[in-house]
């Protein structure tokens, strides 16, 4: 199976939040898309890094609520990897693994 294949069901349409913006924002647009990450723009909206549940959770139990006033910078994983529609899922599956 083919990204290509993921991306019939669940679209291209892509969510994201700035670098400066609040972790509290970041945190809602997650709930409110009930999705499991964003892509971070900068201020001139290139893709600077990935914010997800898994950034979040651990930053709260390292530093607790505070991280809702934080800005997305301090928390996002960076830098992007990518793949492309054409590769195999299980291939971009090991790929996410091994940078985890």
């Amino acid at each position: 199976m083919l990204i290509s294949n993921v991306l019939v069901t669940k679209g291209h349409h892509v969510i994201t939040v700035r670098t400066d913006d609040s972790v509290g924002l970041a945190v809602r647009k997650l709930a409110e898309h009930r999705i499991g990450a964003l892509v971070v723009e900068d201020q001139w909206m290139k893709p600077v890094g990935i914010f997800s549940e898994r950034d979040f959770i651990g930053a709260v139990a390292r530093d607790g609520a505070a991280v809702l006033g934080f800005e997305v910078r301090q928390l996002m994983s960076s830098p992007i990897i990518s793949c492309r529609a054409s590769d195999r899922i299980d291939a971009v599956l090991a790929t996410m693994t091994r940078a985890r």
